[in-house]
């Protein structure tokens, strides 16, 4: 018993660990990107690193909430509006991806899916004060299994599609981007109490680690797909 509590703090405290490690990496390849947009000269592709930016940048902020709330919790302090807070704005990192492909190459969606998003958002945020609750569930939590598959849904087609009918450069970073995206999801979702009953303590740290994959998978698919513009 003392030994499996042991293993557990020490796998907490590691998974916090890398989740600051994550943090800063949001932050260092949020700034990268904001340097190198600043150098394109293509509106296209500014608009693309624009939105990719504003990714790693939202991504920093949810993880920094989240990671707020876990230490709290872990003294007895339960402040569920940073839980959700930081929930809405896990959604807003999946609509600013969204964003940067319906403003490059997405357009005849005339930004439909971003505009559903942030309309997501939007309620998430309102329902932090209203506290609204349909039947077991929380309105919030709800908007959120509406809205962010089909989103993500979106991404992974956009990307697939690139894919199959690019070439060279481009189809490499649409493949990686895809790649991205799937360790991306394993890492968030693998991020619950369901998936951590299911497949162990191990995802205290496992988690992030999928995350950071991600992250450094996300930031070489963009850098590849506007490499010379």
């Amino acid at each position: 018993m003392i030994k499996s509590q042991i293993n557990y703090m020490v796998e907490w405290t590691l998974g916090n660990i890398l989740y600051i490690v994550v943090i800063t990496l949001d932050v260092i390849l949020g700034v990268n990107l904001y340097q190198i947009r600043k150098k394109k000269e293509l509106e296209l592709t500014r608009k693309y690193f624009t939105g990719i930016v504003l990714f790693f940048f939202a991504h920093a902020l949810t993880r920094t909430l989240f990671l707020i709330y876990e230490l709290l919790n872990s003294d007895g302090i339960r402040i569920l509006e940073i839980f959700y807070f930081g929930t809405a704005l896990g959604l807003l990192c999946v609509v600013f991806i969204v964003f940067s492909l319906e403003s490059t190459v997405l357009t005849k969606s005339k930004r439909v899916f971003t505009i559903y998003g942030i309309i997501g958002v939007c309620i998430m945020l309102l329902d932090i004060f209203m506290q609204v609750s349909i039947g077991d569930n929380k309105l919030s939590i709800l908007v959120q299994y509406f809205t962010q598959p089909i989103l993500v849904t979106v991404i992974i087609f956009v990307y697939l599609k690139l894919a199959i009918q690019s070439t060279g450069r481009p189809r490499i970073a649409a493949i990686v981007m895809i790649i991205a995206v799937i360790f991306f999801g394993l890492g968030e979702m693998s991020n619950t109490k369901i998936a951590y009953d299911l497949m162990g303590d191990w995802l205290n740290w496992g988690s992030p680690i999928f995350i950071i994959i991600s992250l450094i998978l996300f930031f070489i698919s963009v850098i590849s797909f506007y490499k010379n513009d």
